[in-house]
C-alpha cells in the first residue's frame, strides 16, 4: 500500500500526501462525483404491463414507452445502491402524460413523499418533457404514484399514462468496505483507541473529558463517504468530524450530534473532536470508503495527472 512505499524513502508523510493531494483530487473526481443517470438499466417494477416497464431506463433513448389503462398506476425503480439525485427528468408519451402524482423515495428503508406535479418543470403537451430537481437523503428506490388519469392516447384510445424515460440523474454510493478496522488509533487517553477498530461490540472506549478526540490512521489516502459512530448509550455530547490530508482538514467538516454522518472526501486519516459532555462512551468506530494503493499510482491511474509522465511519485514530492 502506499504507506509501505513511503516508508522505503526519507519522505515525510504530512509532505507526500500535500504533493500528492491535488492529483487524487482529479482522480476522485473522474471516479466518484461524476454526475450520471444512475437508473439505467436497474430493475424496474410496475403496477400493470411490467414487461414494457424496462423501456423507462434502457438507456437508449429510442421512445418506445411503458403505459397503462388504469386511471390509478404506479412505477418503481430499484438502484440497487444508495444514491444522490440532483435531477429527475420524465418523458412523457404522446398526451398521456399525468397532472396529479407524487414521487416517492426509500431512504433509509423507508418511502417518502420527496416531490409531486407541482415540483416538475414541463415542456409541449405532446411527448412533453419533464424536470424535477432532486431532493436530499440517499435513495435506493424510486417510486412514482400516478393518478386522476385523463388524456387517453390518440392511437389506441385506452391508456391513461405513458412514460417513455425516466432518468434519475445522481451519484452513486457504492461504498461497502470499513476502511477503519484494525487501524491504528490515537486518542485524548492514553494507550486507549484500538477497541474503537476492533470490531468487537463487546468492547468499548470511554473518556471522562469533557474536550475527547479521536484519531483513526488509514492505510494510505482514502476516499471516504461515511462515517458510523456506534455510541454504549444515547449520542454524548456534540462532534466535529473532519478528514485529515497532511496533518491538516480536507474538504468540509461535519459538525452537530450524530450516531452516523454522511461526509465526502479524501482522507489519511479521521478525526472526531467529542464536546458537551463530562463522559463519553462509544463502542465502534466505523469510516466507510476506498483507499487508493500504490498500485493505482505506479500504473499510472493517478499519475496521469503530473505534468512529465517521466517523474516518479518520489521525484515529485521531492520538489
Amino acid at each position: 500500500d502506499l504507506r509501505s512505499v513511503m516508508s522505503q524513502h526519507k519522505v515525510d508523510e504530512d509532505t507526500i500526501e500535500n504533493q500528492l493531494i491535488p492529483y487524487l483530487e482529479d482522480y476522485y473526481e473522474a471516479k466518484f462525483e461524476i454526475e450520471e443517470d444512475v437508473a439505467v438499466g436497474e430493475l424496474v417494477s410496475a403496477s400493470e404491463f411490467p414487461d414494457h416497464a424496462w423501456y423507462v431506463n434502457d438507456g437508449t433513448g429510442s421512445g418506445h414507452a411503458w403505459w397503462t389503462d388504469q386511471t390509478e398506476a404506479w412505477i418503481e425503480i430499484d438502484l440497487g445502491f444508495p444514491c444522490t439525485i440532483s435531477t429527475m427528468k420524465i418523458w412523457w408519451w404522446g398526451y398521456s402524460d399525468c397532472d396529479d402524482y407524487d414521487v416517492l423515495a426509500e431512504i433509509d428503508g423507508s418511502f417518502v413523499k420527496v416531490r409531486s406535479r407541482a415540483d416538475e418543470v414541463r415542456k409541449n403537451s405532446f411527448n412533453a418533457r419533464g424536470e424535477i430537481q432532486g431532493w436530499e437523503g440517499r435513495t435506493t428506490k424510486v417510486r412514482l404514484e400516478l393518478r386522476n388519469g385523463k388524456n387517453k392516447d390518440p392511437w389506441y384510445g385506452k391508456y391513461y399514462f405513458g412514460i417513455r424515460e425516466i432518468n434519475l440523474n445522481g451519484k452513486q454510493h457504492i461504498f461497502t468496505d470499513n476502511i477503519s478496522l484494525n487501524r491504528s488509533v490515537t486518542t485524548n487517553v492514553a494507550d486507549t483507541g484500538n477497541e474503537l477498530v476492533d470490531g468487537d461490540l463487546e468492547t468499548f472506549w470511554t473518556s471522562n473529558n469533557n474536550i475527547s478526540w479521536i484519531v483513526v490512521k488509514f492505510k494510505g489516502i482514502c476516499a471516504l463517504d461515511h462515517v458510523l459512530i456506534d455510541w454504549v448509550d444515547d449520542i454524548q455530547g456534540n462532534q466535529t468530524i473532519q478528514y485529515l490530508v497532511g496533518g491538516k482538514p480536507h474538504d468540509s467538516s461535519a459538525m452537530g450530534t450524530y450516531d452516523k454522518v454522511d461526509l465526502t472526501g479524501l482522507g489519511g486519516k479521521l478525526e472526531i473532536l467529542l464536546q458537551g459532555a463530562n463522559f463519553y462512551s462509544i463502542r465502534q468506530v466505523s469510516a466507510f470508503g476506498t483507499c487508493f494503493s500504490s498500485r493505482e499510482f505506479f500504473k499510472k491511474k493517478v499519475t496521469r495527472g503530473f505534468a512529465d509522465p517521466k517523474k516518479s511519485i518520489l521525484q515529485v514530492c521531492s520538489q
